[in-house]
């Protein structure tokens, strides 16, 4: 009998609708279909073949763009 061990997986990120992370975060609605349309908010389409998008961003993803936003000492 041979044994492994295994390392604990670590969990998912948290994953955000566009309208949760407007709620959550407020930023505006508009901006967050912009920047997912440009490809500078990565997102992830969970919606099936022939179905509608189903749009989600992970927290990270969202944080990394978030601080793209950064103003102040330029």
């Amino acid at each position: 009998m041979t044994l492994t061990t295994s390392q604990p997986e670590a969990p998912a990120p948290k994953m955000y609708k566009p309208k949760e992370l407007v709620r959550d975060f407020a930023v505006p609605r508009d901006l967050v279909y912009e920047e997912i349309k440009a490809g500078r908010l990565n997102s992830y389409n969970m919606g099936g073949p022939g179905r509608r998008r189903r749009l989600l961003v992970s927290l990270p993803d969202f944080l990394t763009w978030l601080e793209t936003r950064r103003t102040g000492n330029e």
